[in-house]
């Protein structure tokens, strides 16, 4: 193999490494991201729910914040892939109510959550 052949392949070699790096680094960047986002959706929907809780008679049940960081990271994952339709919601909110059914103590459906 010639030094000129030899210095192409490293050059090419060099250069997929970089992309197949960059690649790498933007997915986990873009992730990191939506759960950013998720969970600021989160806090904003578990306040919204603790003061509608607040002013209910009697009181309401609210679920574990992490309840809803899970729901809307899952919702925004959907998004990220494909066209989020109604069989999709119906999916993601059965998803959700069996993950609120794990949590000792939590709210039953049907109750202020998520």
């Amino acid at each position: 193999m010639s030094s000129t052949a030899a210095a192409f392949l490293g050059a090419i070699i060099g250069s997929a490494a970089s992309l197949l790096g960059l690649l790498i680094q933007q997915r986990y960047q873009n992730k990191r991201e939506r759960l950013r986002i998720a969970a600021d959706l989160a806090m904003k929907d578990h306040q919204q729910d603790m003061e509608l809780a607040k002013n209910t008679e009697g009181g309401g049940a609210v679920a574990p914040i992490s309840v809803y960081v899970i729901y809307h990271a899952r919702l925004l994952e959907e998004l990220a892939k494909s066209k989020v339709t109604s069989e999709k919601i119906k999916e993601l909110t059965k998803e959700r109510d069996e993950i609120l059914a794990a949590f000792p103590g939590a709210p039953d459906e049907g109750t202020n959550s998520v």
